[in-house]
């Protein structure tokens, strides 16, 4: 692929009227830096993130957004859950995992104190309804899994019904017109219905945002109605020849005896991953894997992070050692790219014209 060419979301779709979505900050209330002008052009550069659960924003792009809010950018993260379904580490938080509430409520802790570490002011949730802030999508549950039955108002994220999802992402960017926005690809990583779900909800939100016929509606006045295009979109990646180099440098400690309580990944080949001429983008934090690594930590109940001399290691509750990574990868899927031919890009936001869309 030429990618000083553009590359299309195509815009519209068979949406309904879709319903709309009041912002639902976590934990503790966060200054929005979003102020009544909010659909006027801007000046600084905007990132929006849409993950699923708490804990996947740092691990997938933590040092991508340490590094846009170190650049002056306005980051905005938007998940879609709280984890109420996730399973829990610690043997000494044992108890959550059978409480989806209390989970969710730690979750939320956690998640804030994660984007303290690095640096993110704007944190919000998706709702299903704006004037009722007690509806929420919530944890689905791994695939193959037998979710615990939602309380009456909660519905697992994976089965909520498209057209909603996509217009809580609509609004949010007709909101904040952000200049890029990141999320998963078609599979959702590994799978997870709740990725897959993400997915679905940010790409039909940048289309219905740029529908100038759809109205995601508004409780909001900065909100607006007036449609706006993400200029350029991106799904994270794994490049399979970065994982397969990662797990044998993880598989080595374990052996050697230097990650004690985790084990290698059984067949690494079967990790999820993706061909590496898919990735068009490579993001260097280096200077900010500290930051990322912190906001990791911030999980406790999801993981555990080990300090290695090599670099540091992560496991999830299958304690399969797994390297931090400093470099993340995406693939641009809208917007158009000014690297040169056979080369990753560097920056998310180079070449654009930021506040002229």
């Amino acid at each position: 692929m030429d990618k000083r060419q553009a590359v299309s979301l195509a815009v519209g779709g068979p949406y309904d009227p879709p319903v709309a979505v009041a912002r639902d900050r976590c934990n503790r209330p966060l200054p929005s830096p979003v102020g009544p002008s909010s659909n006027a052009a801007h000046t600084e550069r905007r990132l929006l993130l849409v993950h699923a659960h708490p804990d996947d924003e740092s691990i997938l792009t933590g040092a991508t957004m340490a590094r846009a809010v170190a650049v002056g950018a306005q980051v905005t993260l938007l998940t879609a859950t709280r984890g109420e379904a996730g399973e829990v580490y610690p043997p000494e938080l044992a108890h959550l995992a059978g409480d989806p509430a209390g989970l969710a409520a730690v979750r939320e802790q956690e998640l804030a104190q994660a984007m303290t570490q690095l640096g993110v002011r704007d944190v919000r949730f998706l709702t299903p309804e704006p004037e009722d802030p007690v509806r929420r999508w919530v944890d689905s549950g791994m695939a193959g899994t037998r979710a615990a039955p939602s309380p009456p108002g909660q519905l697992p994220f994976a089965a909520a019904d498209r057209r909603q999802t996509a217009a809580a992402v609509a609004r949010v960017i007709r909101e904040l017109r952000p200049d890029v926005l990141i999320s998963y690809d078609e599979h959702g990583g590994y799978g997870h219905p709740d990725h897959i779900a993400a997915h679905h909800a940010a790409l039909g939100g940048a289309r219905l945002a740029a529908d100038p016929t759809v109205d995601p509606g508004s409780t909001d006045a900065r909100a607006g109605s007036h449609a706006y295009q993400v200029p350029r979109i991106y799904e994270v990646l794994s490049p399979r020849s970065v994982v397969l180099a990662g797990l044998a440098r993880a598989a080595a400690a374990v052996g050697q005896g230097r990650a004690p309580g985790l084990i290698a990944h059984p067949d690494p080949m079967l990790a999820a991953a993706v061909d590496d001429e898919l990735v068009t983008t490579a993001v260097d934090g280096g200077p900010w894997l500290a930051r990322k690594v912190a906001a990791m930590r911030a999980h406790a109940t999801q993981l555990r992070v080990l300090d290695l001399a090599e670099g540091p290691l992560f496991a999830l509750t299958n304690r399969i050692a797994t390297p931090v990574e400093a470099v993340e990868y995406y693939r641009l899927i809208h917007g158009r790219s000014v690297t040169d031919e056979g080369a990753r890009e560097t920056d998310l936001f180079a070449g654009l014209n930021v506040g002229d869309s």
